[in-house]
């Protein structure tokens, strides 16, 4: 069957409209389908990059269980320490602390004396004096259970032995000694200060 020029002609515009139709359909797709791809591509970015950030914390998470015991024995340490630097100077708790060590040492108290007060930067120091008879290994032993004590932050500041002392004349294993001991309180106020004669620290 031979076509007419005319319906040749009509065949040829369909098939032609057919064709652009079809590319244009393409097109749209490719087009919607590029803007979709790309916007996949940055959801899968930003999920990518909230990955990485949850490792991150993850990571910094096992870091952590793994010193847990540090951190808790750290937590202890310093529980303790704030507990043995009060906020309150208390004299009594001092001459409580004083009588208990000295009843686990063979020195031998004769007076105990409030020498000064000196303020400082964070704290405050309560300086005492006490004067005693003891041994060399008793005033070893002494020294060390009160800047060791658990329950208050002292330290002993200074001490001086006397061996003419008429109390220890005939007692040459025991020696007269003024001992300076030093408890803190803390102060959270930053202040200026000095020491005893208005001279800088």
């Amino acid at each position: 069957m031979q076509l007419s020029e005319k319906e040749k002609q009509g065949l040829f515009t369909v098939v032609f409209l057919a064709v652009l139709v079809g590319a244009g359909v393409w097109w749209y797709e490719f087009q919607f389908g590029a803007s979709k791809v790309k916007g996949w591509q940055e959801k899968t970015e930003e999920l990518n990059g909230q990955v990485g950030e949850l490792e991150g914390k993850a990571r910094k998470y096992r870091r952590l269980l793994e010193r847990k015991a540090e951190i808790l024995s750290l937590e202890k340490t310093v529980r303790n320490a704030a507990s043995r630097f009060p906020k309150q100077a208390d004299a009594a708790q001092f001459h409580k602390i004083l009588a208990d060590t000295v009843g686990k040492t063979g020195v031998y108290p004769l007076s105990v004396t409030a020498v000064n007060r000196v303020p400082r930067e964070y704290f405050v120091e309560y300086r005492y004096q006490i004067e005693c008879l003891a041994r060399y290994h008793d005033l070893g032993v002494f020294f060390n259970l009160i800047e060791e004590h658990p329950e208050r932050f002292m330290r002993v500041r200074s001490f001086s032995l006397d061996h003419d002392s008429k109390l220890v004349s005939r007692r040459p294993s025991v020696h007269h000694a003024k001992v300076e001991v030093v408890c803190y309180t803390y102060s959270p106020k930053r202040r200026p200060y000095t020491l005893p004669g208005g001279e800088a620290p």
